[in-house]
């Protein structure tokens, strides 16, 4: 549309009708900070869950954005933080842009935390499998002096030991499988 511009009112017309759109509101950021709780990550991965969970169900419009990239960890944490970030970078969950998403796919990663959680609830041999491997590695690393070094605070591998199955299917883990039975994860090949 063109404006006759002698005017006054003709340039503020012209002005306003060639002026940028105001700029996007950026999506809210919803931030959590995940301690060390003794190696009982799981529970990290289920409050983290709920906590987004419990944000969206108060929010309400499933078509809107939140912004979920803020996170930090320390200790066990920090490998609850890796998981979470692996869910939001994994391209099945379909987040173009590096933490906002949809409120739908927000629900879809709170769920996969949920389920993440429910895998990584070690059982007790699991446990066993690791001190063997942590002790044979400081052994190995360290000889004599291996027990005065903690390995899992001096090498990085022995941080995310505990997590390396987790990081991984976070990584590629598809989202149908949030909808499959328990029998079927147990007894399938997926």
């Amino acid at each position: 549309e063109t404006y006759d511009q002698s005017g006054f009112l003709g340039m503020v017309k012209a002005f306003l009708s060639s002026s940028p759109s105001p700029p996007l509101k950026p999506p809210p950021l919803l931030c959590t900070s995940i301690s060390g709780n003794g190696g009982n990550w799981a529970m990290s991965l289920a409050v983290v869950s709920e906590s987004i969970l419990l944000y969206l169900d108060e929010a309400g419009d499933e078509d809107a954005s939140v912004d979920l990239s803020c996170v930090i960890g320390a200790s066990s944490g920090s490998g609850a933080t890796m998981v979470f970030m692996n869910l939001l970078a994994n391209p099945n969950f379909g987040i173009a842009d590096p933490g906002t998403a949809t409120h739908r796919q927000a629900r879809t990663i709170a769920r996969a935390l949920g389920f993440m959680g429910m895998i990584v609830d070690m059982q007790q041999d699991d446990m066993l499998g690791e001190a063997r491997e942590v002790a044979l590695e400081k052994a190995r690393d360290w000889g004599d002096g291996a027990w005065e070094k903690l390995v899992t605070s001096t090498s990085v591998a022995g941080l995310f030991l505990p997590f390396a199955r987790a990081l991984v299917m976070a990584r590629r883990m598809d989202t149908a499988w949030l909808d499959l039975p328990v029998e079927e994860l147990i007894t399938s090949q997926h």
